[in-house]
Formats: structure tokens, C-alpha cells, sequence
């Protein structure tokens, strides 16, 4: 079932996201240590937790993303190689630095849901730490990912569904340009080749270089899912715009 509505309250869950993330340009691979707070901002208990994975969602044929591109006459993913598809590979999911069982709904394999050994009650926290790595798929599906000397990357990280009325919402990616993913803070550390340049839709803090690596850091106040583009030209132009009388 997928569920699709325009979301206009604040989330009754609210996350915020901390990532310290490594692009490694030969392999096309994202490594991420991810820490999300997330808050119970009602009254009912939270028992299970759900999170969209939407770089999995290139990892299979059998996706809800690969059933619609095959709806819509778009032959590319199926007889594209593995190495052209993305998939998340997750090594560690923890709270409190226990390890906690995560699983992937049947038929919606980008979605990640947890059950709680500890229910997580009204105007309770709790930190969750996921170590993982995201191989970038080639931009020819969707428009998200590779292509020659350009790489193109959103709703790439793992991020809490959003909660309303006492329902998750848990889309899967059908490359709609529609996420419904909950407007949160989002700190984002890069480390990333030093030949390339970084545009992002979040805030840049600062940066520097050392030997052959670039060190950035993003924050966004309000984000639902930050947009990076990594190329070897400086996409970003600097014009003189000349004063009219």
C-alpha cells in the first residue's frame, strides 16, 4: 500500500539527523555513520519505528521503483548491469550502542521498520546510530546519480517516515519529485575527493583540504531531504551585474 498525501502539519514524531558521510569516487560508494534523534511529540506509544531507505529502492527489479519505471515503457533499470543499480548495505543499527533487529517491509524493500524493546512514550527521546554504505546508482533511471564527471544525490539517507494522526506514512520511492519525508535539522560532514567541487541545498559552514580529500560541513534548520551534486567543474558562476540609473 502506498499512501501519498500532501503533509501540511507538524509531524507528531520529530527527527533530527547527524551525519559524518565519505564519498569514495572509484567505486561510487557513500559511507555514512548516522545519528537520528527522534522525539514523541503525542500521546500514543510508540512501539515500531519506520524509515525510508530510498537508495534501496535500486537494488531489485521487483522494487515499487522498478515496477513504475516498467509502467511507464522505461526498459533501462531492468537491463542495466548490477553495477549500474544502487542498494544500501546497512552494517550496524543501534540505541544506546546495543544493537537493535531491523527489517524491510515484503513488498517495499526501501522501507526499514524496528520494533522497540523500550517503547518510546509522550515527550520521550531516543538517539538511534546506523553505520551503512550506499552504492550510487546511474543517473539514466531517475536522474539521481551518476553520470561521467557528475553526481547527483537526494533522498539518499536512511530518515523517519513521518507520523500523523496516529498512522506512519510510509511512501516508497516511485520517482514522483513528492517526498513526504518530515522538514528537519540536518548536520552533514563530507569527506570527498579534493578534484571535485560540492553544491548543496543545505548551508555551507566551512571547509578545507588536506593531501588528496576536501572536509565540508552542512547545516540545514529546516530540510526535508538535502540535495548534493559533486562534479569536476565548478558549477556555481559568479556574475558582474552592471548598476542601471
Amino acid at each position: 500500500l502506498f499512501l501519498y498525501l500532501p503533509i501540511l502539519l507538524h509531524s507528531q514524531v520529530s527527527p533530527s539527523y547527524s551525519l559524518d558521510a565519505e564519498l569514495k569516487i572509484e567505486s561510487k560508494i557513500i559511507h555514512i555513520n548516522q545519528k537520528i534523534s527522534i522525539k514523541n511529540n503525542q500521546k500514543l506509544v510508540l512501539d515500531t519505528l519506520f524509515f525510508n531507505d530510498w537508495s534501496n529502492s535500486y537494488s531489485d527489479s521487483k522494487s515499487p521503483l522498478a515496477q513504475k519505471l516498467a509502467e511507464e515503457f522505461n526498459r533501462s533499470f531492468y537491463l542495466s548491469s548490477k553495477k549500474n543499480r544502487g542498494n544500501t548495505k546497512i552494517e550496524t543499527f543501534q540505541i544506546k550502542n546495543n544493537p537493535i533487529k531491523w527489517h524491510r517491509l515484503k513488498n517495499q524493500i526501501d522501507i526499514i521498520f524496528v520494533v522497540l524493546d523500550d517503547p518510546l512514550i509522550f515527550s520521550d527521546s531516543l538517539s538511534i546510530n546506523i553505520k551503512y554504505s550506499i552504492k550510487i546508482p546511474n543517473k539514466q533511471f531517475t536522474g539521481i546519480g551518476f553520470q561521467k564527471d557528475l553526481i547527483n544525490i537526494q533522498d539518499f539517507i536512511i530518515s523517519l517516515s513521518p507520523f500523523y494522526d496516529g498512522k506512519w506514512i510510509i511512501n516508497s520511492n516511485l520517482n514522483l519529485n513528492d517526498n513526504s519525508l518530515i522538514k528537519a535539522p540536518h548536520k552533514i560532514k563530507w569527506t570527498y575527493p579534493k578534484n571535485l567541487h560540492l553544491l548543496s541545498s543545505m548551508n555551507k559552514l566551512s571547509s578545507y583540504s588536506k593531501e588528496n580529500i576536501k572536509i565540508a560541513y552542512y547545516e540545514s534548520k529546516y530540510e526535508r531531504s538535502p540535495k548534493f551534486i559533486f562534479s569536476k567543474e565548478n558549477l556555481i558562476r559568479e556574475f558582474n551585474i552592471k548598476k542601471t540609473k
